[in-house]
């Protein structure tokens, strides 16, 4: 599996390592991207949504990369929730539907993607788990709430999972500093 990765700009490459969450707003103190989860095992991602198939799982989940990455979040939220119709065990679906709905911060419908998610099998990949990567997102929209205790509860779970995961570290050490504030 490799990743497309969104910076704020729109602008999109191929080759990040993360998926985690933009903040909608500028935040000094946190500073995030979005990470689209890409099909690996087909390597020429499919960029022309007539191009796209609607037969499987993987074809939704496509269609919603694309949709995602030309910033159309609610056709995006679509497409994921039909790959997880088709395909219920699908959870690189279900973490970007959860990045969908931070992007229209629609935040209650996050947090129960990302709980969805750690219903899920555990998949350990690098650089991080889906557990790690729910964990975290789920760290994030805590902050964005203002809920700091829940948020660095969050984070730590990931850790936990994953101590080397940089974000995850760099945003524990935000949190704690924003905590003595």
């Amino acid at each position: 599996m490799f990743l497309a990765n969104a910076v704020c700009s729109g602008v999109y490459s191929v080759g990040c390592l993360l998926g985690v969450a933009q903040p909608t707003t500028p935040q000094p103190d946190i500073q995030l991207q979005t990470t689209l989860w890409v099909n690996k095992s087909n390597s020429q991602v499919p960029w022309n949504l007539a191009q796209v198939e609607f037969e499987s799982a993987e074809s939704y989940f496509e269609e919603g990369v694309l949709f995602h990455r030309d910033g159309q979040f609610e056709q995006a939220i679509q497409s994921y929730q039909n790959a997880t119709r088709v395909d219920p065990t699908f959870d690189d679906a279900y973490i970007n539907l959860g990045l969908a709905y931070i992007q229209i911060n629609q935040l209650d419908d996050a947090v129960n993607v990302f709980h969805q998610v750690l219903e899920l099998p555990e998949r350990v990949e690098a650089p991080a788990s889906n557990y790690t990567l729910a964990h975290y997102n789920l760290a994030i929209i805590f902050s964005r709430q203002g809920k700091m205790d829940e948020a660095l509860a969050e984070v730590q779970q990931a850790l936990a999972i994953t101590p080397t995961f940089g974000r995850a570290q760099q945003l524990q050490q935000q949190l704690q500093s924003q905590e003595l504030r």
